[in-house]
């Protein structure tokens, strides 16, 4: 039994700037690397025009190496997690562009023991509160902005603030 979804994690293709790649069309016959056994290797197997499309998809143990070689030319891209690419982006300030095209889209959400509808429904309703950014009141306390105002603190580590689903 799931949450209502709060956060969208769209799979994205991370290049060089100076790359020339501007499209996923561009990366015909190209090297694409991402982490073994992660959404972004599920999403490039998923789109099958893609793959076959790649001259390889190079999978490694964490995206810190994959960044590494991306900058040494091992591989031309990364397809990553936005989160993930948004944050190596902040750490590298002008090195690297997400091609506007994402792989796949997904959203993240809380996972309960099946059926149990009364915790899902507790928790879905104390995120709602949280998401809320109205005034704060005696009734209503946690309407305040709080999902926000914990995101916000986190936009210079790549957070997108715009992939938050509950906040309105």
């Amino acid at each position: 039994t799931w949450s209502d979804p709060y956060v969208d994690n769209s799979i994205v293709m991370v290049v060089k700037a100076d790359s020339g790649i501007s499209s996923l069309a561009d990366l015909v016959g190209k090297s694409v690397m991402a982490q073994a056994a992660s959404s972004a290797v599920d999403a490039i197997n998923a789109n099958e025009s893609l793959k076959s499309s790649l001259k390889e998809v190079v999978e490694l143990a964490d995206y810190n190496t994959g960044f590494m070689e991306l900058k040494q030319g091992s591989v031309d891209a990364i397809a990553a997690d936005l989160g993930v690419a948004k944050f190596q982006i902040a750490s590298n300030e002008g090195d690297y562009v997400i091609l506007d095209e994402p792989i796949s889209t997904e959203q993240y959400a809380i996972g309960f023991l099946k059926g149990n509808t009364e915790l899902r429904d507790a928790v879905n309703a104390e995120l709602l509160k949280m998401a809320e950014d109205g005034a704060v009141t005696a009734e209503h306390p946690a309407e305040d902005g709080t999902m926000l105002s914990i995101a916000e603190k986190y936009v210079d580590q790549g957070l997108v603030i715009d992939s938050l689903c509950l906040v309105k």
